[in-house]
């Protein structure tokens, strides 16, 4: 028998005030944590690897739900004509400072605590996309007692969070060292060592992409950000931002 819609309501207002009860609980995150060592699984995996249901489903439903109830005029938009950091040619929308996002974040903080992270909602819409890079790059990051102490990207994450996506509709995320294709899917995650060359195909529908993506660092300089790499294009090179470490990273 199908649930009758005030069930259906129910059950939708259980799942999302437990989503907002988990986001709040930091020993449940923690527990949910322990279940993965990303240090071991790339070690295992040539340095790359996807999670499926990697939250639980009642948390990638209440972040998709997140996402999706932001304002368009609060997603800041990324591509050449607004980074001057960034020659590689690239177009998408992020946001890391609203605050139903920052307790997202925490939750990759945790993760992989003993890193410091940057991570940041993103969003592609139609031709959005990157083209082949490396995601290599140094990050000043300031440390508790006002040293700024330089740190390099070591791992990457992409975190998916758009249900039903194609194949057909792009934005395909492409590991160009092994040639696979990757089609979003819902409630997955894909972690890399950086440096590893890889590119985003572009959006080809009037649909949003949406997803939680970016690094985990370590200290000091792990590799020259602008050393030859096979591609024709310059690296990446973000604006030297001071990072801050936050009480969560330990």
């Amino acid at each position: 028998m199908e649930p009758v819609e005030s069930e259906k309501h129910e059950n939708a207002t259980s799942d999302s005030e437990s989503f907002k009860i988990w986001l709040q609980n930091i020993q449940a995150i923690k527990k949910w944590a322990s279940k993965y060592d990303i240090e071991k699984l790339l070690k295992e995996n040539g340095d790359f690897v996807m999670v499926d249901k990697f939250l639980p489903d009642f948390v990638a439903n209440g972040a998709l739900e997140t996402l999706e109830s932001i304002p368009e005029c609060d997603w800041e938009k990324s591509d050449n004509a607004s980074d001057e950091y960034n020659d590689v040619s690239h177009s998408f929308w992020s946001i890391d400072s609203f605050s139903c996002v920052h307790d997202l974040v925490r939750v990759f903080m945790l993760l992989l605590p003993t890193k410091i992270s940057t991570i940041s909602a993103g969003k592609y819409t139609r031709a959005g996309h990157i083209v082949a890079h490396d995601d290599k790059d140094i990050v000043p990051v300031g440390m508790a007692d006002d040293e700024v102490v330089w740190h390099s990207r070591d791992i990457a994450v992409v975190y998916y969070l758009t249900k039903n996506w194609k194949e057909s509709y792009g934005g395909q995320f492409v590991d160009l060292k092994t040639g696979s294709k990757y089609t979003p899917k819902f409630n997955s995650a894909v972690f890399f060592r950086v440096p590893r060359i890889h590119e985003v195909t572009p959006v080809t529908v009037n649909r949003p992409r949406l997803s939680f993506f970016g690094w985990y660092l370590v200290e000091g300089i792990k590799y020259d950000p602008e050393a030859p790499n096979g591609l024709t294009h310059k690296p990446i090179r973000r604006s030297p931002r001071l990072l801050k470490k936050s009480k969560h990273e330990n």
